[in-house]
């Protein structure tokens, strides 16, 4: 019979030594120079982007502007915590008491968006509804919801930990329910 309290002690032991993604709340403005301190520091980092086109009286000019405002990503263990914490325009990491780790899936979904030329935007909030799942095409296997908006069909998935939400267009047809 195995001992529960090192079986318990081994999960604790887990939950600071295996690196995972924590969501980075920083200043306003400040993702990419707290992204970028992080990379010096040798601290995986992912902040997601969405290009927009902006004008000028003389030009215009593509972009990338922080998907989720104030936030960004880090895959570490709970160990190096402080060192996340302890760069410049870092406010903290989300979660309370202790930082919350955001799932992989959520992660990767945002991933997959960002690597296709496609328009990806934050949607204001989350929808509640009938869980689906992508049966093929580039986002196969990403759970999320649809809604319609213009008349065309949108994925959108939340990051429930910093309330964000983001929605891409899909085809219909490429998706099917949870159930």
């Amino acid at each position: 019979m195995p001992d529960k309290t090192s079986s318990q002690e081994q999960k604790e032991r887990d939950i600071l030594t295996v690196p995972k993604w924590y969501a980075v709340h920083s200043r306003s403005r400040f993702e990419k120079k707290v992204a970028a301190l992080l990379i010096q520091n040798d601290i995986t980092t992912y902040l997601p982007v969405r290009r927009m086109k902006r004008k000028w009286k003389d030009r215009k000019k593509i972009i990338d502007f922080p998907l989720f405002p104030c936030y960004l990503f880090v895959h570490i263990p709970l160990l190096d915590k402080k060192k996340v914490i302890q760069t410049k325009g870092v406010v903290k990491l989300v979660g309370f008491p202790e930082p919350a780790a955001v799932p992989d899936n959520q992660i990767e979904a945002l991933k997959r968006f960002e690597t296709r030329d496609i328009k990806v935007d934050p949607y204001p909030e989350f929808i509640p509804g009938k869980e689906i799942e992508v049966k093929r095409g580039p986002f196969r296997g990403i759970r999320g919801y649809v809604i319609e908006k213009n008349n065309r069909y949108r994925l959108v998935v939340g990051l429930e930990l910093i309330s964000q939400v983001v929605s891409v267009e899909i085809d219909v047809d490429d998706i099917r329910t949870t159930d």
